[in-house]
């Protein structure tokens, strides 16, 4: 992962402005398939995101 400056954060957190994205799970494992995560890039980001220690592919 980045770091991600102590400024830049303090910034985007009194911004006061909220993020909303969708994040996707799909468990193939039951059929011999992989359990893959996603998301759909709704709020304009399109890269890889990290959440709770799971990386959702754009």
């Amino acid at each position: 992962m980045r770091d991600i400056p102590a400024s830049m954060i303090i910034d985007s957190v009194d911004a006061g402005v909220g993020a909303f994205i969708d994040l996707f799970e799909a468990d193939l494992q039951p059929f011999d398939g992989d359990l893959i995560r996603f998301h759909s890039g709704t709020n304009g980001y399109y890269g890889n995101v990290i959440w709770k220690g799971n990386q959702y592919q754009a």
